[in-house]
Formats: structure tokens, sequence, C-alpha cells
């Protein structure tokens, strides 16, 4: 191979964009190789030797199509349209939250359950009266 194909870690980490820290993990872990000289192939710049990370995770493959470029764009496009009708949804007051409504619900429920289980104290002593009969036996 000629002398300018192969590079130094040093050399390596600097036309990657990388720290040579990676680089060092990435021949560790048996993603890059090193030669008989202890150089690595400048050809294997463009492999998918770097293993994601948070920030890199989410990104498209480093050899994506214009294709796939332009439909992960649109899918992001999408996401964030989607994320700013729920806020204006929410501000409008057309969208209200879920614990708010539950809580509504619960208060509503308990009110009518308590109006139940208060009629007969309340009914009673009415129509003993008017059936003329002791409280008691109703």
């Amino acid at each position: 191979m000629a002398e300018a194909e192969r590079l130094n870690v040093t050399q390596f980490a600097a036309q990657a964009n990388v720290d040579e820290k990676q680089v060092r993990r990435a021949i560790n872990r048996g993603r890059l190789n090193r030669g008989p000289d202890g150089l690595l192939d400048a050809a294997q710049l463009n492999a998918r030797w770097r293993s994601p990370n948070a920030r890199t995770r989410e990104r498209v493959p480093l050899h994506a199509t214009n294709a796939e470029l332009a439909a992960a764009t649109l899918e992001k496009e999408k996401a964030l349209a989607a994320l700013r009708t729920l806020e204006l949804e929410q501000k409008s007051g057309a969208l209200i939250q879920l614990d708010v409504a539950q809580r509504v619900m619960f208060e509503a429920a308990r009110t009518e359950r308590d109006a139940w289980l208060n009629w007969p104290a309340r009914v009673s002593p009415h129509l003993a009266a008017s059936l003329g009969v002791d409280t008691e036996v109703i």
C-alpha cells in the first residue's frame, strides 16, 4: 500500500474529526484494524467504526442517500408539526390535561355517590311523617 494511505492514530483521529481516545477504543474493540506496521488504513475512515452514543444515535447514517435524508427530514418535520399543534390546542383551551380531567370526574362521582348515600337519611323523616309511622321503622 502507498505511504499516503496509511495513518497513525493521531492523523486518523484528525481526519475523522474525533478524539484519539475514540480511535483507540475502536481499535481495542476490533472496529478498526491496524496493519503490521501499527498504522491504520485511510479507507477505514468511511467505514462504520464509531459506536452510537446519545448524540449520534438519532442522526442519519453516514452513507445515507438523498431519499433517506429527505425521509428523515420529513419525519422530523411531521413530529415537530404535531407537537406544535398539541401546544396550540392546549393554549387555546381545546385540549385539557389528563390529571385535571381525572380530578374533575373523581369529584363529580364522589358528589353523586354522597348524594345517593345521604338520600335515605334526608327523605325518611318526610316519608315517615306523610305515612304517619315512626321514623325508626323507615
